[in-house]
């Protein structure tokens, strides 16, 4: 299994193997701990991701806003392919965006993520020259002001 996966297993808790061959009994204890504790990163009673993007989908229905979902993009043979390409002119926070890409994460532009920082500047590159136009990333779980300025 690759390593994510494994990793992701253990925090999940969804493979019991995995749990009791790589932590400790404290180690287990404070990972139970932390995801309690965590508001951003693990939540359990959170909406998927597809969930989330339903839902922001069925408001710019009620706004009668076009736009082309990911999958229509992908049909159409389109090289670059946010999750929802806007066919009207539409304004966020004053600025006007061709293109919305939807993450279901916290992103905390700290020092140690750089390269979460660089992949999101990357995808908004390519958007931008596919596309002719700035877009808009909205985070679920927010953003910091580090990240902001980026």
């Amino acid at each position: 299994r690759p390593a994510g996966k494994v990793l992701q297993s253990i925090i999940f808790e969804d493979d019991e193997e995995y749990v009791d061959t790589f932590l400790s009994k404290w180690e287990l204890e404070e990972l139970q701990s932390a995801k309690k504790r965590d508001m951003i990163g693990y939540v359990t009673n959170s909406t998927s991701p597809q969930d989330w993007e339903n839902e922001l989908y069925s408001f710019l229905d009620g706004h009668g806003i076009n736009y082309a979902k990911e999958e229509d993009l992908k049909s159409m043979g389109t090289k670059s392919t946010p999750d929802c390409l806007l066919l009207d002119d539409v304004s966020i926070n004053g600025r006007k965006v061709r293109w919305i890409e939807f993450k279901s994460y916290y992103a905390s532009g700290l020092r140690e993520n750089w390269w979460f920082t660089k992949k999101l500047l990357a995808q908004s590159k390519k958007y931008e020259d596919e596309f002719g136009g700035k877009g808009a990333i909205i985070m679920k779980s927010g953003f910091s002001e580090t990240l902001a300025s980026s």
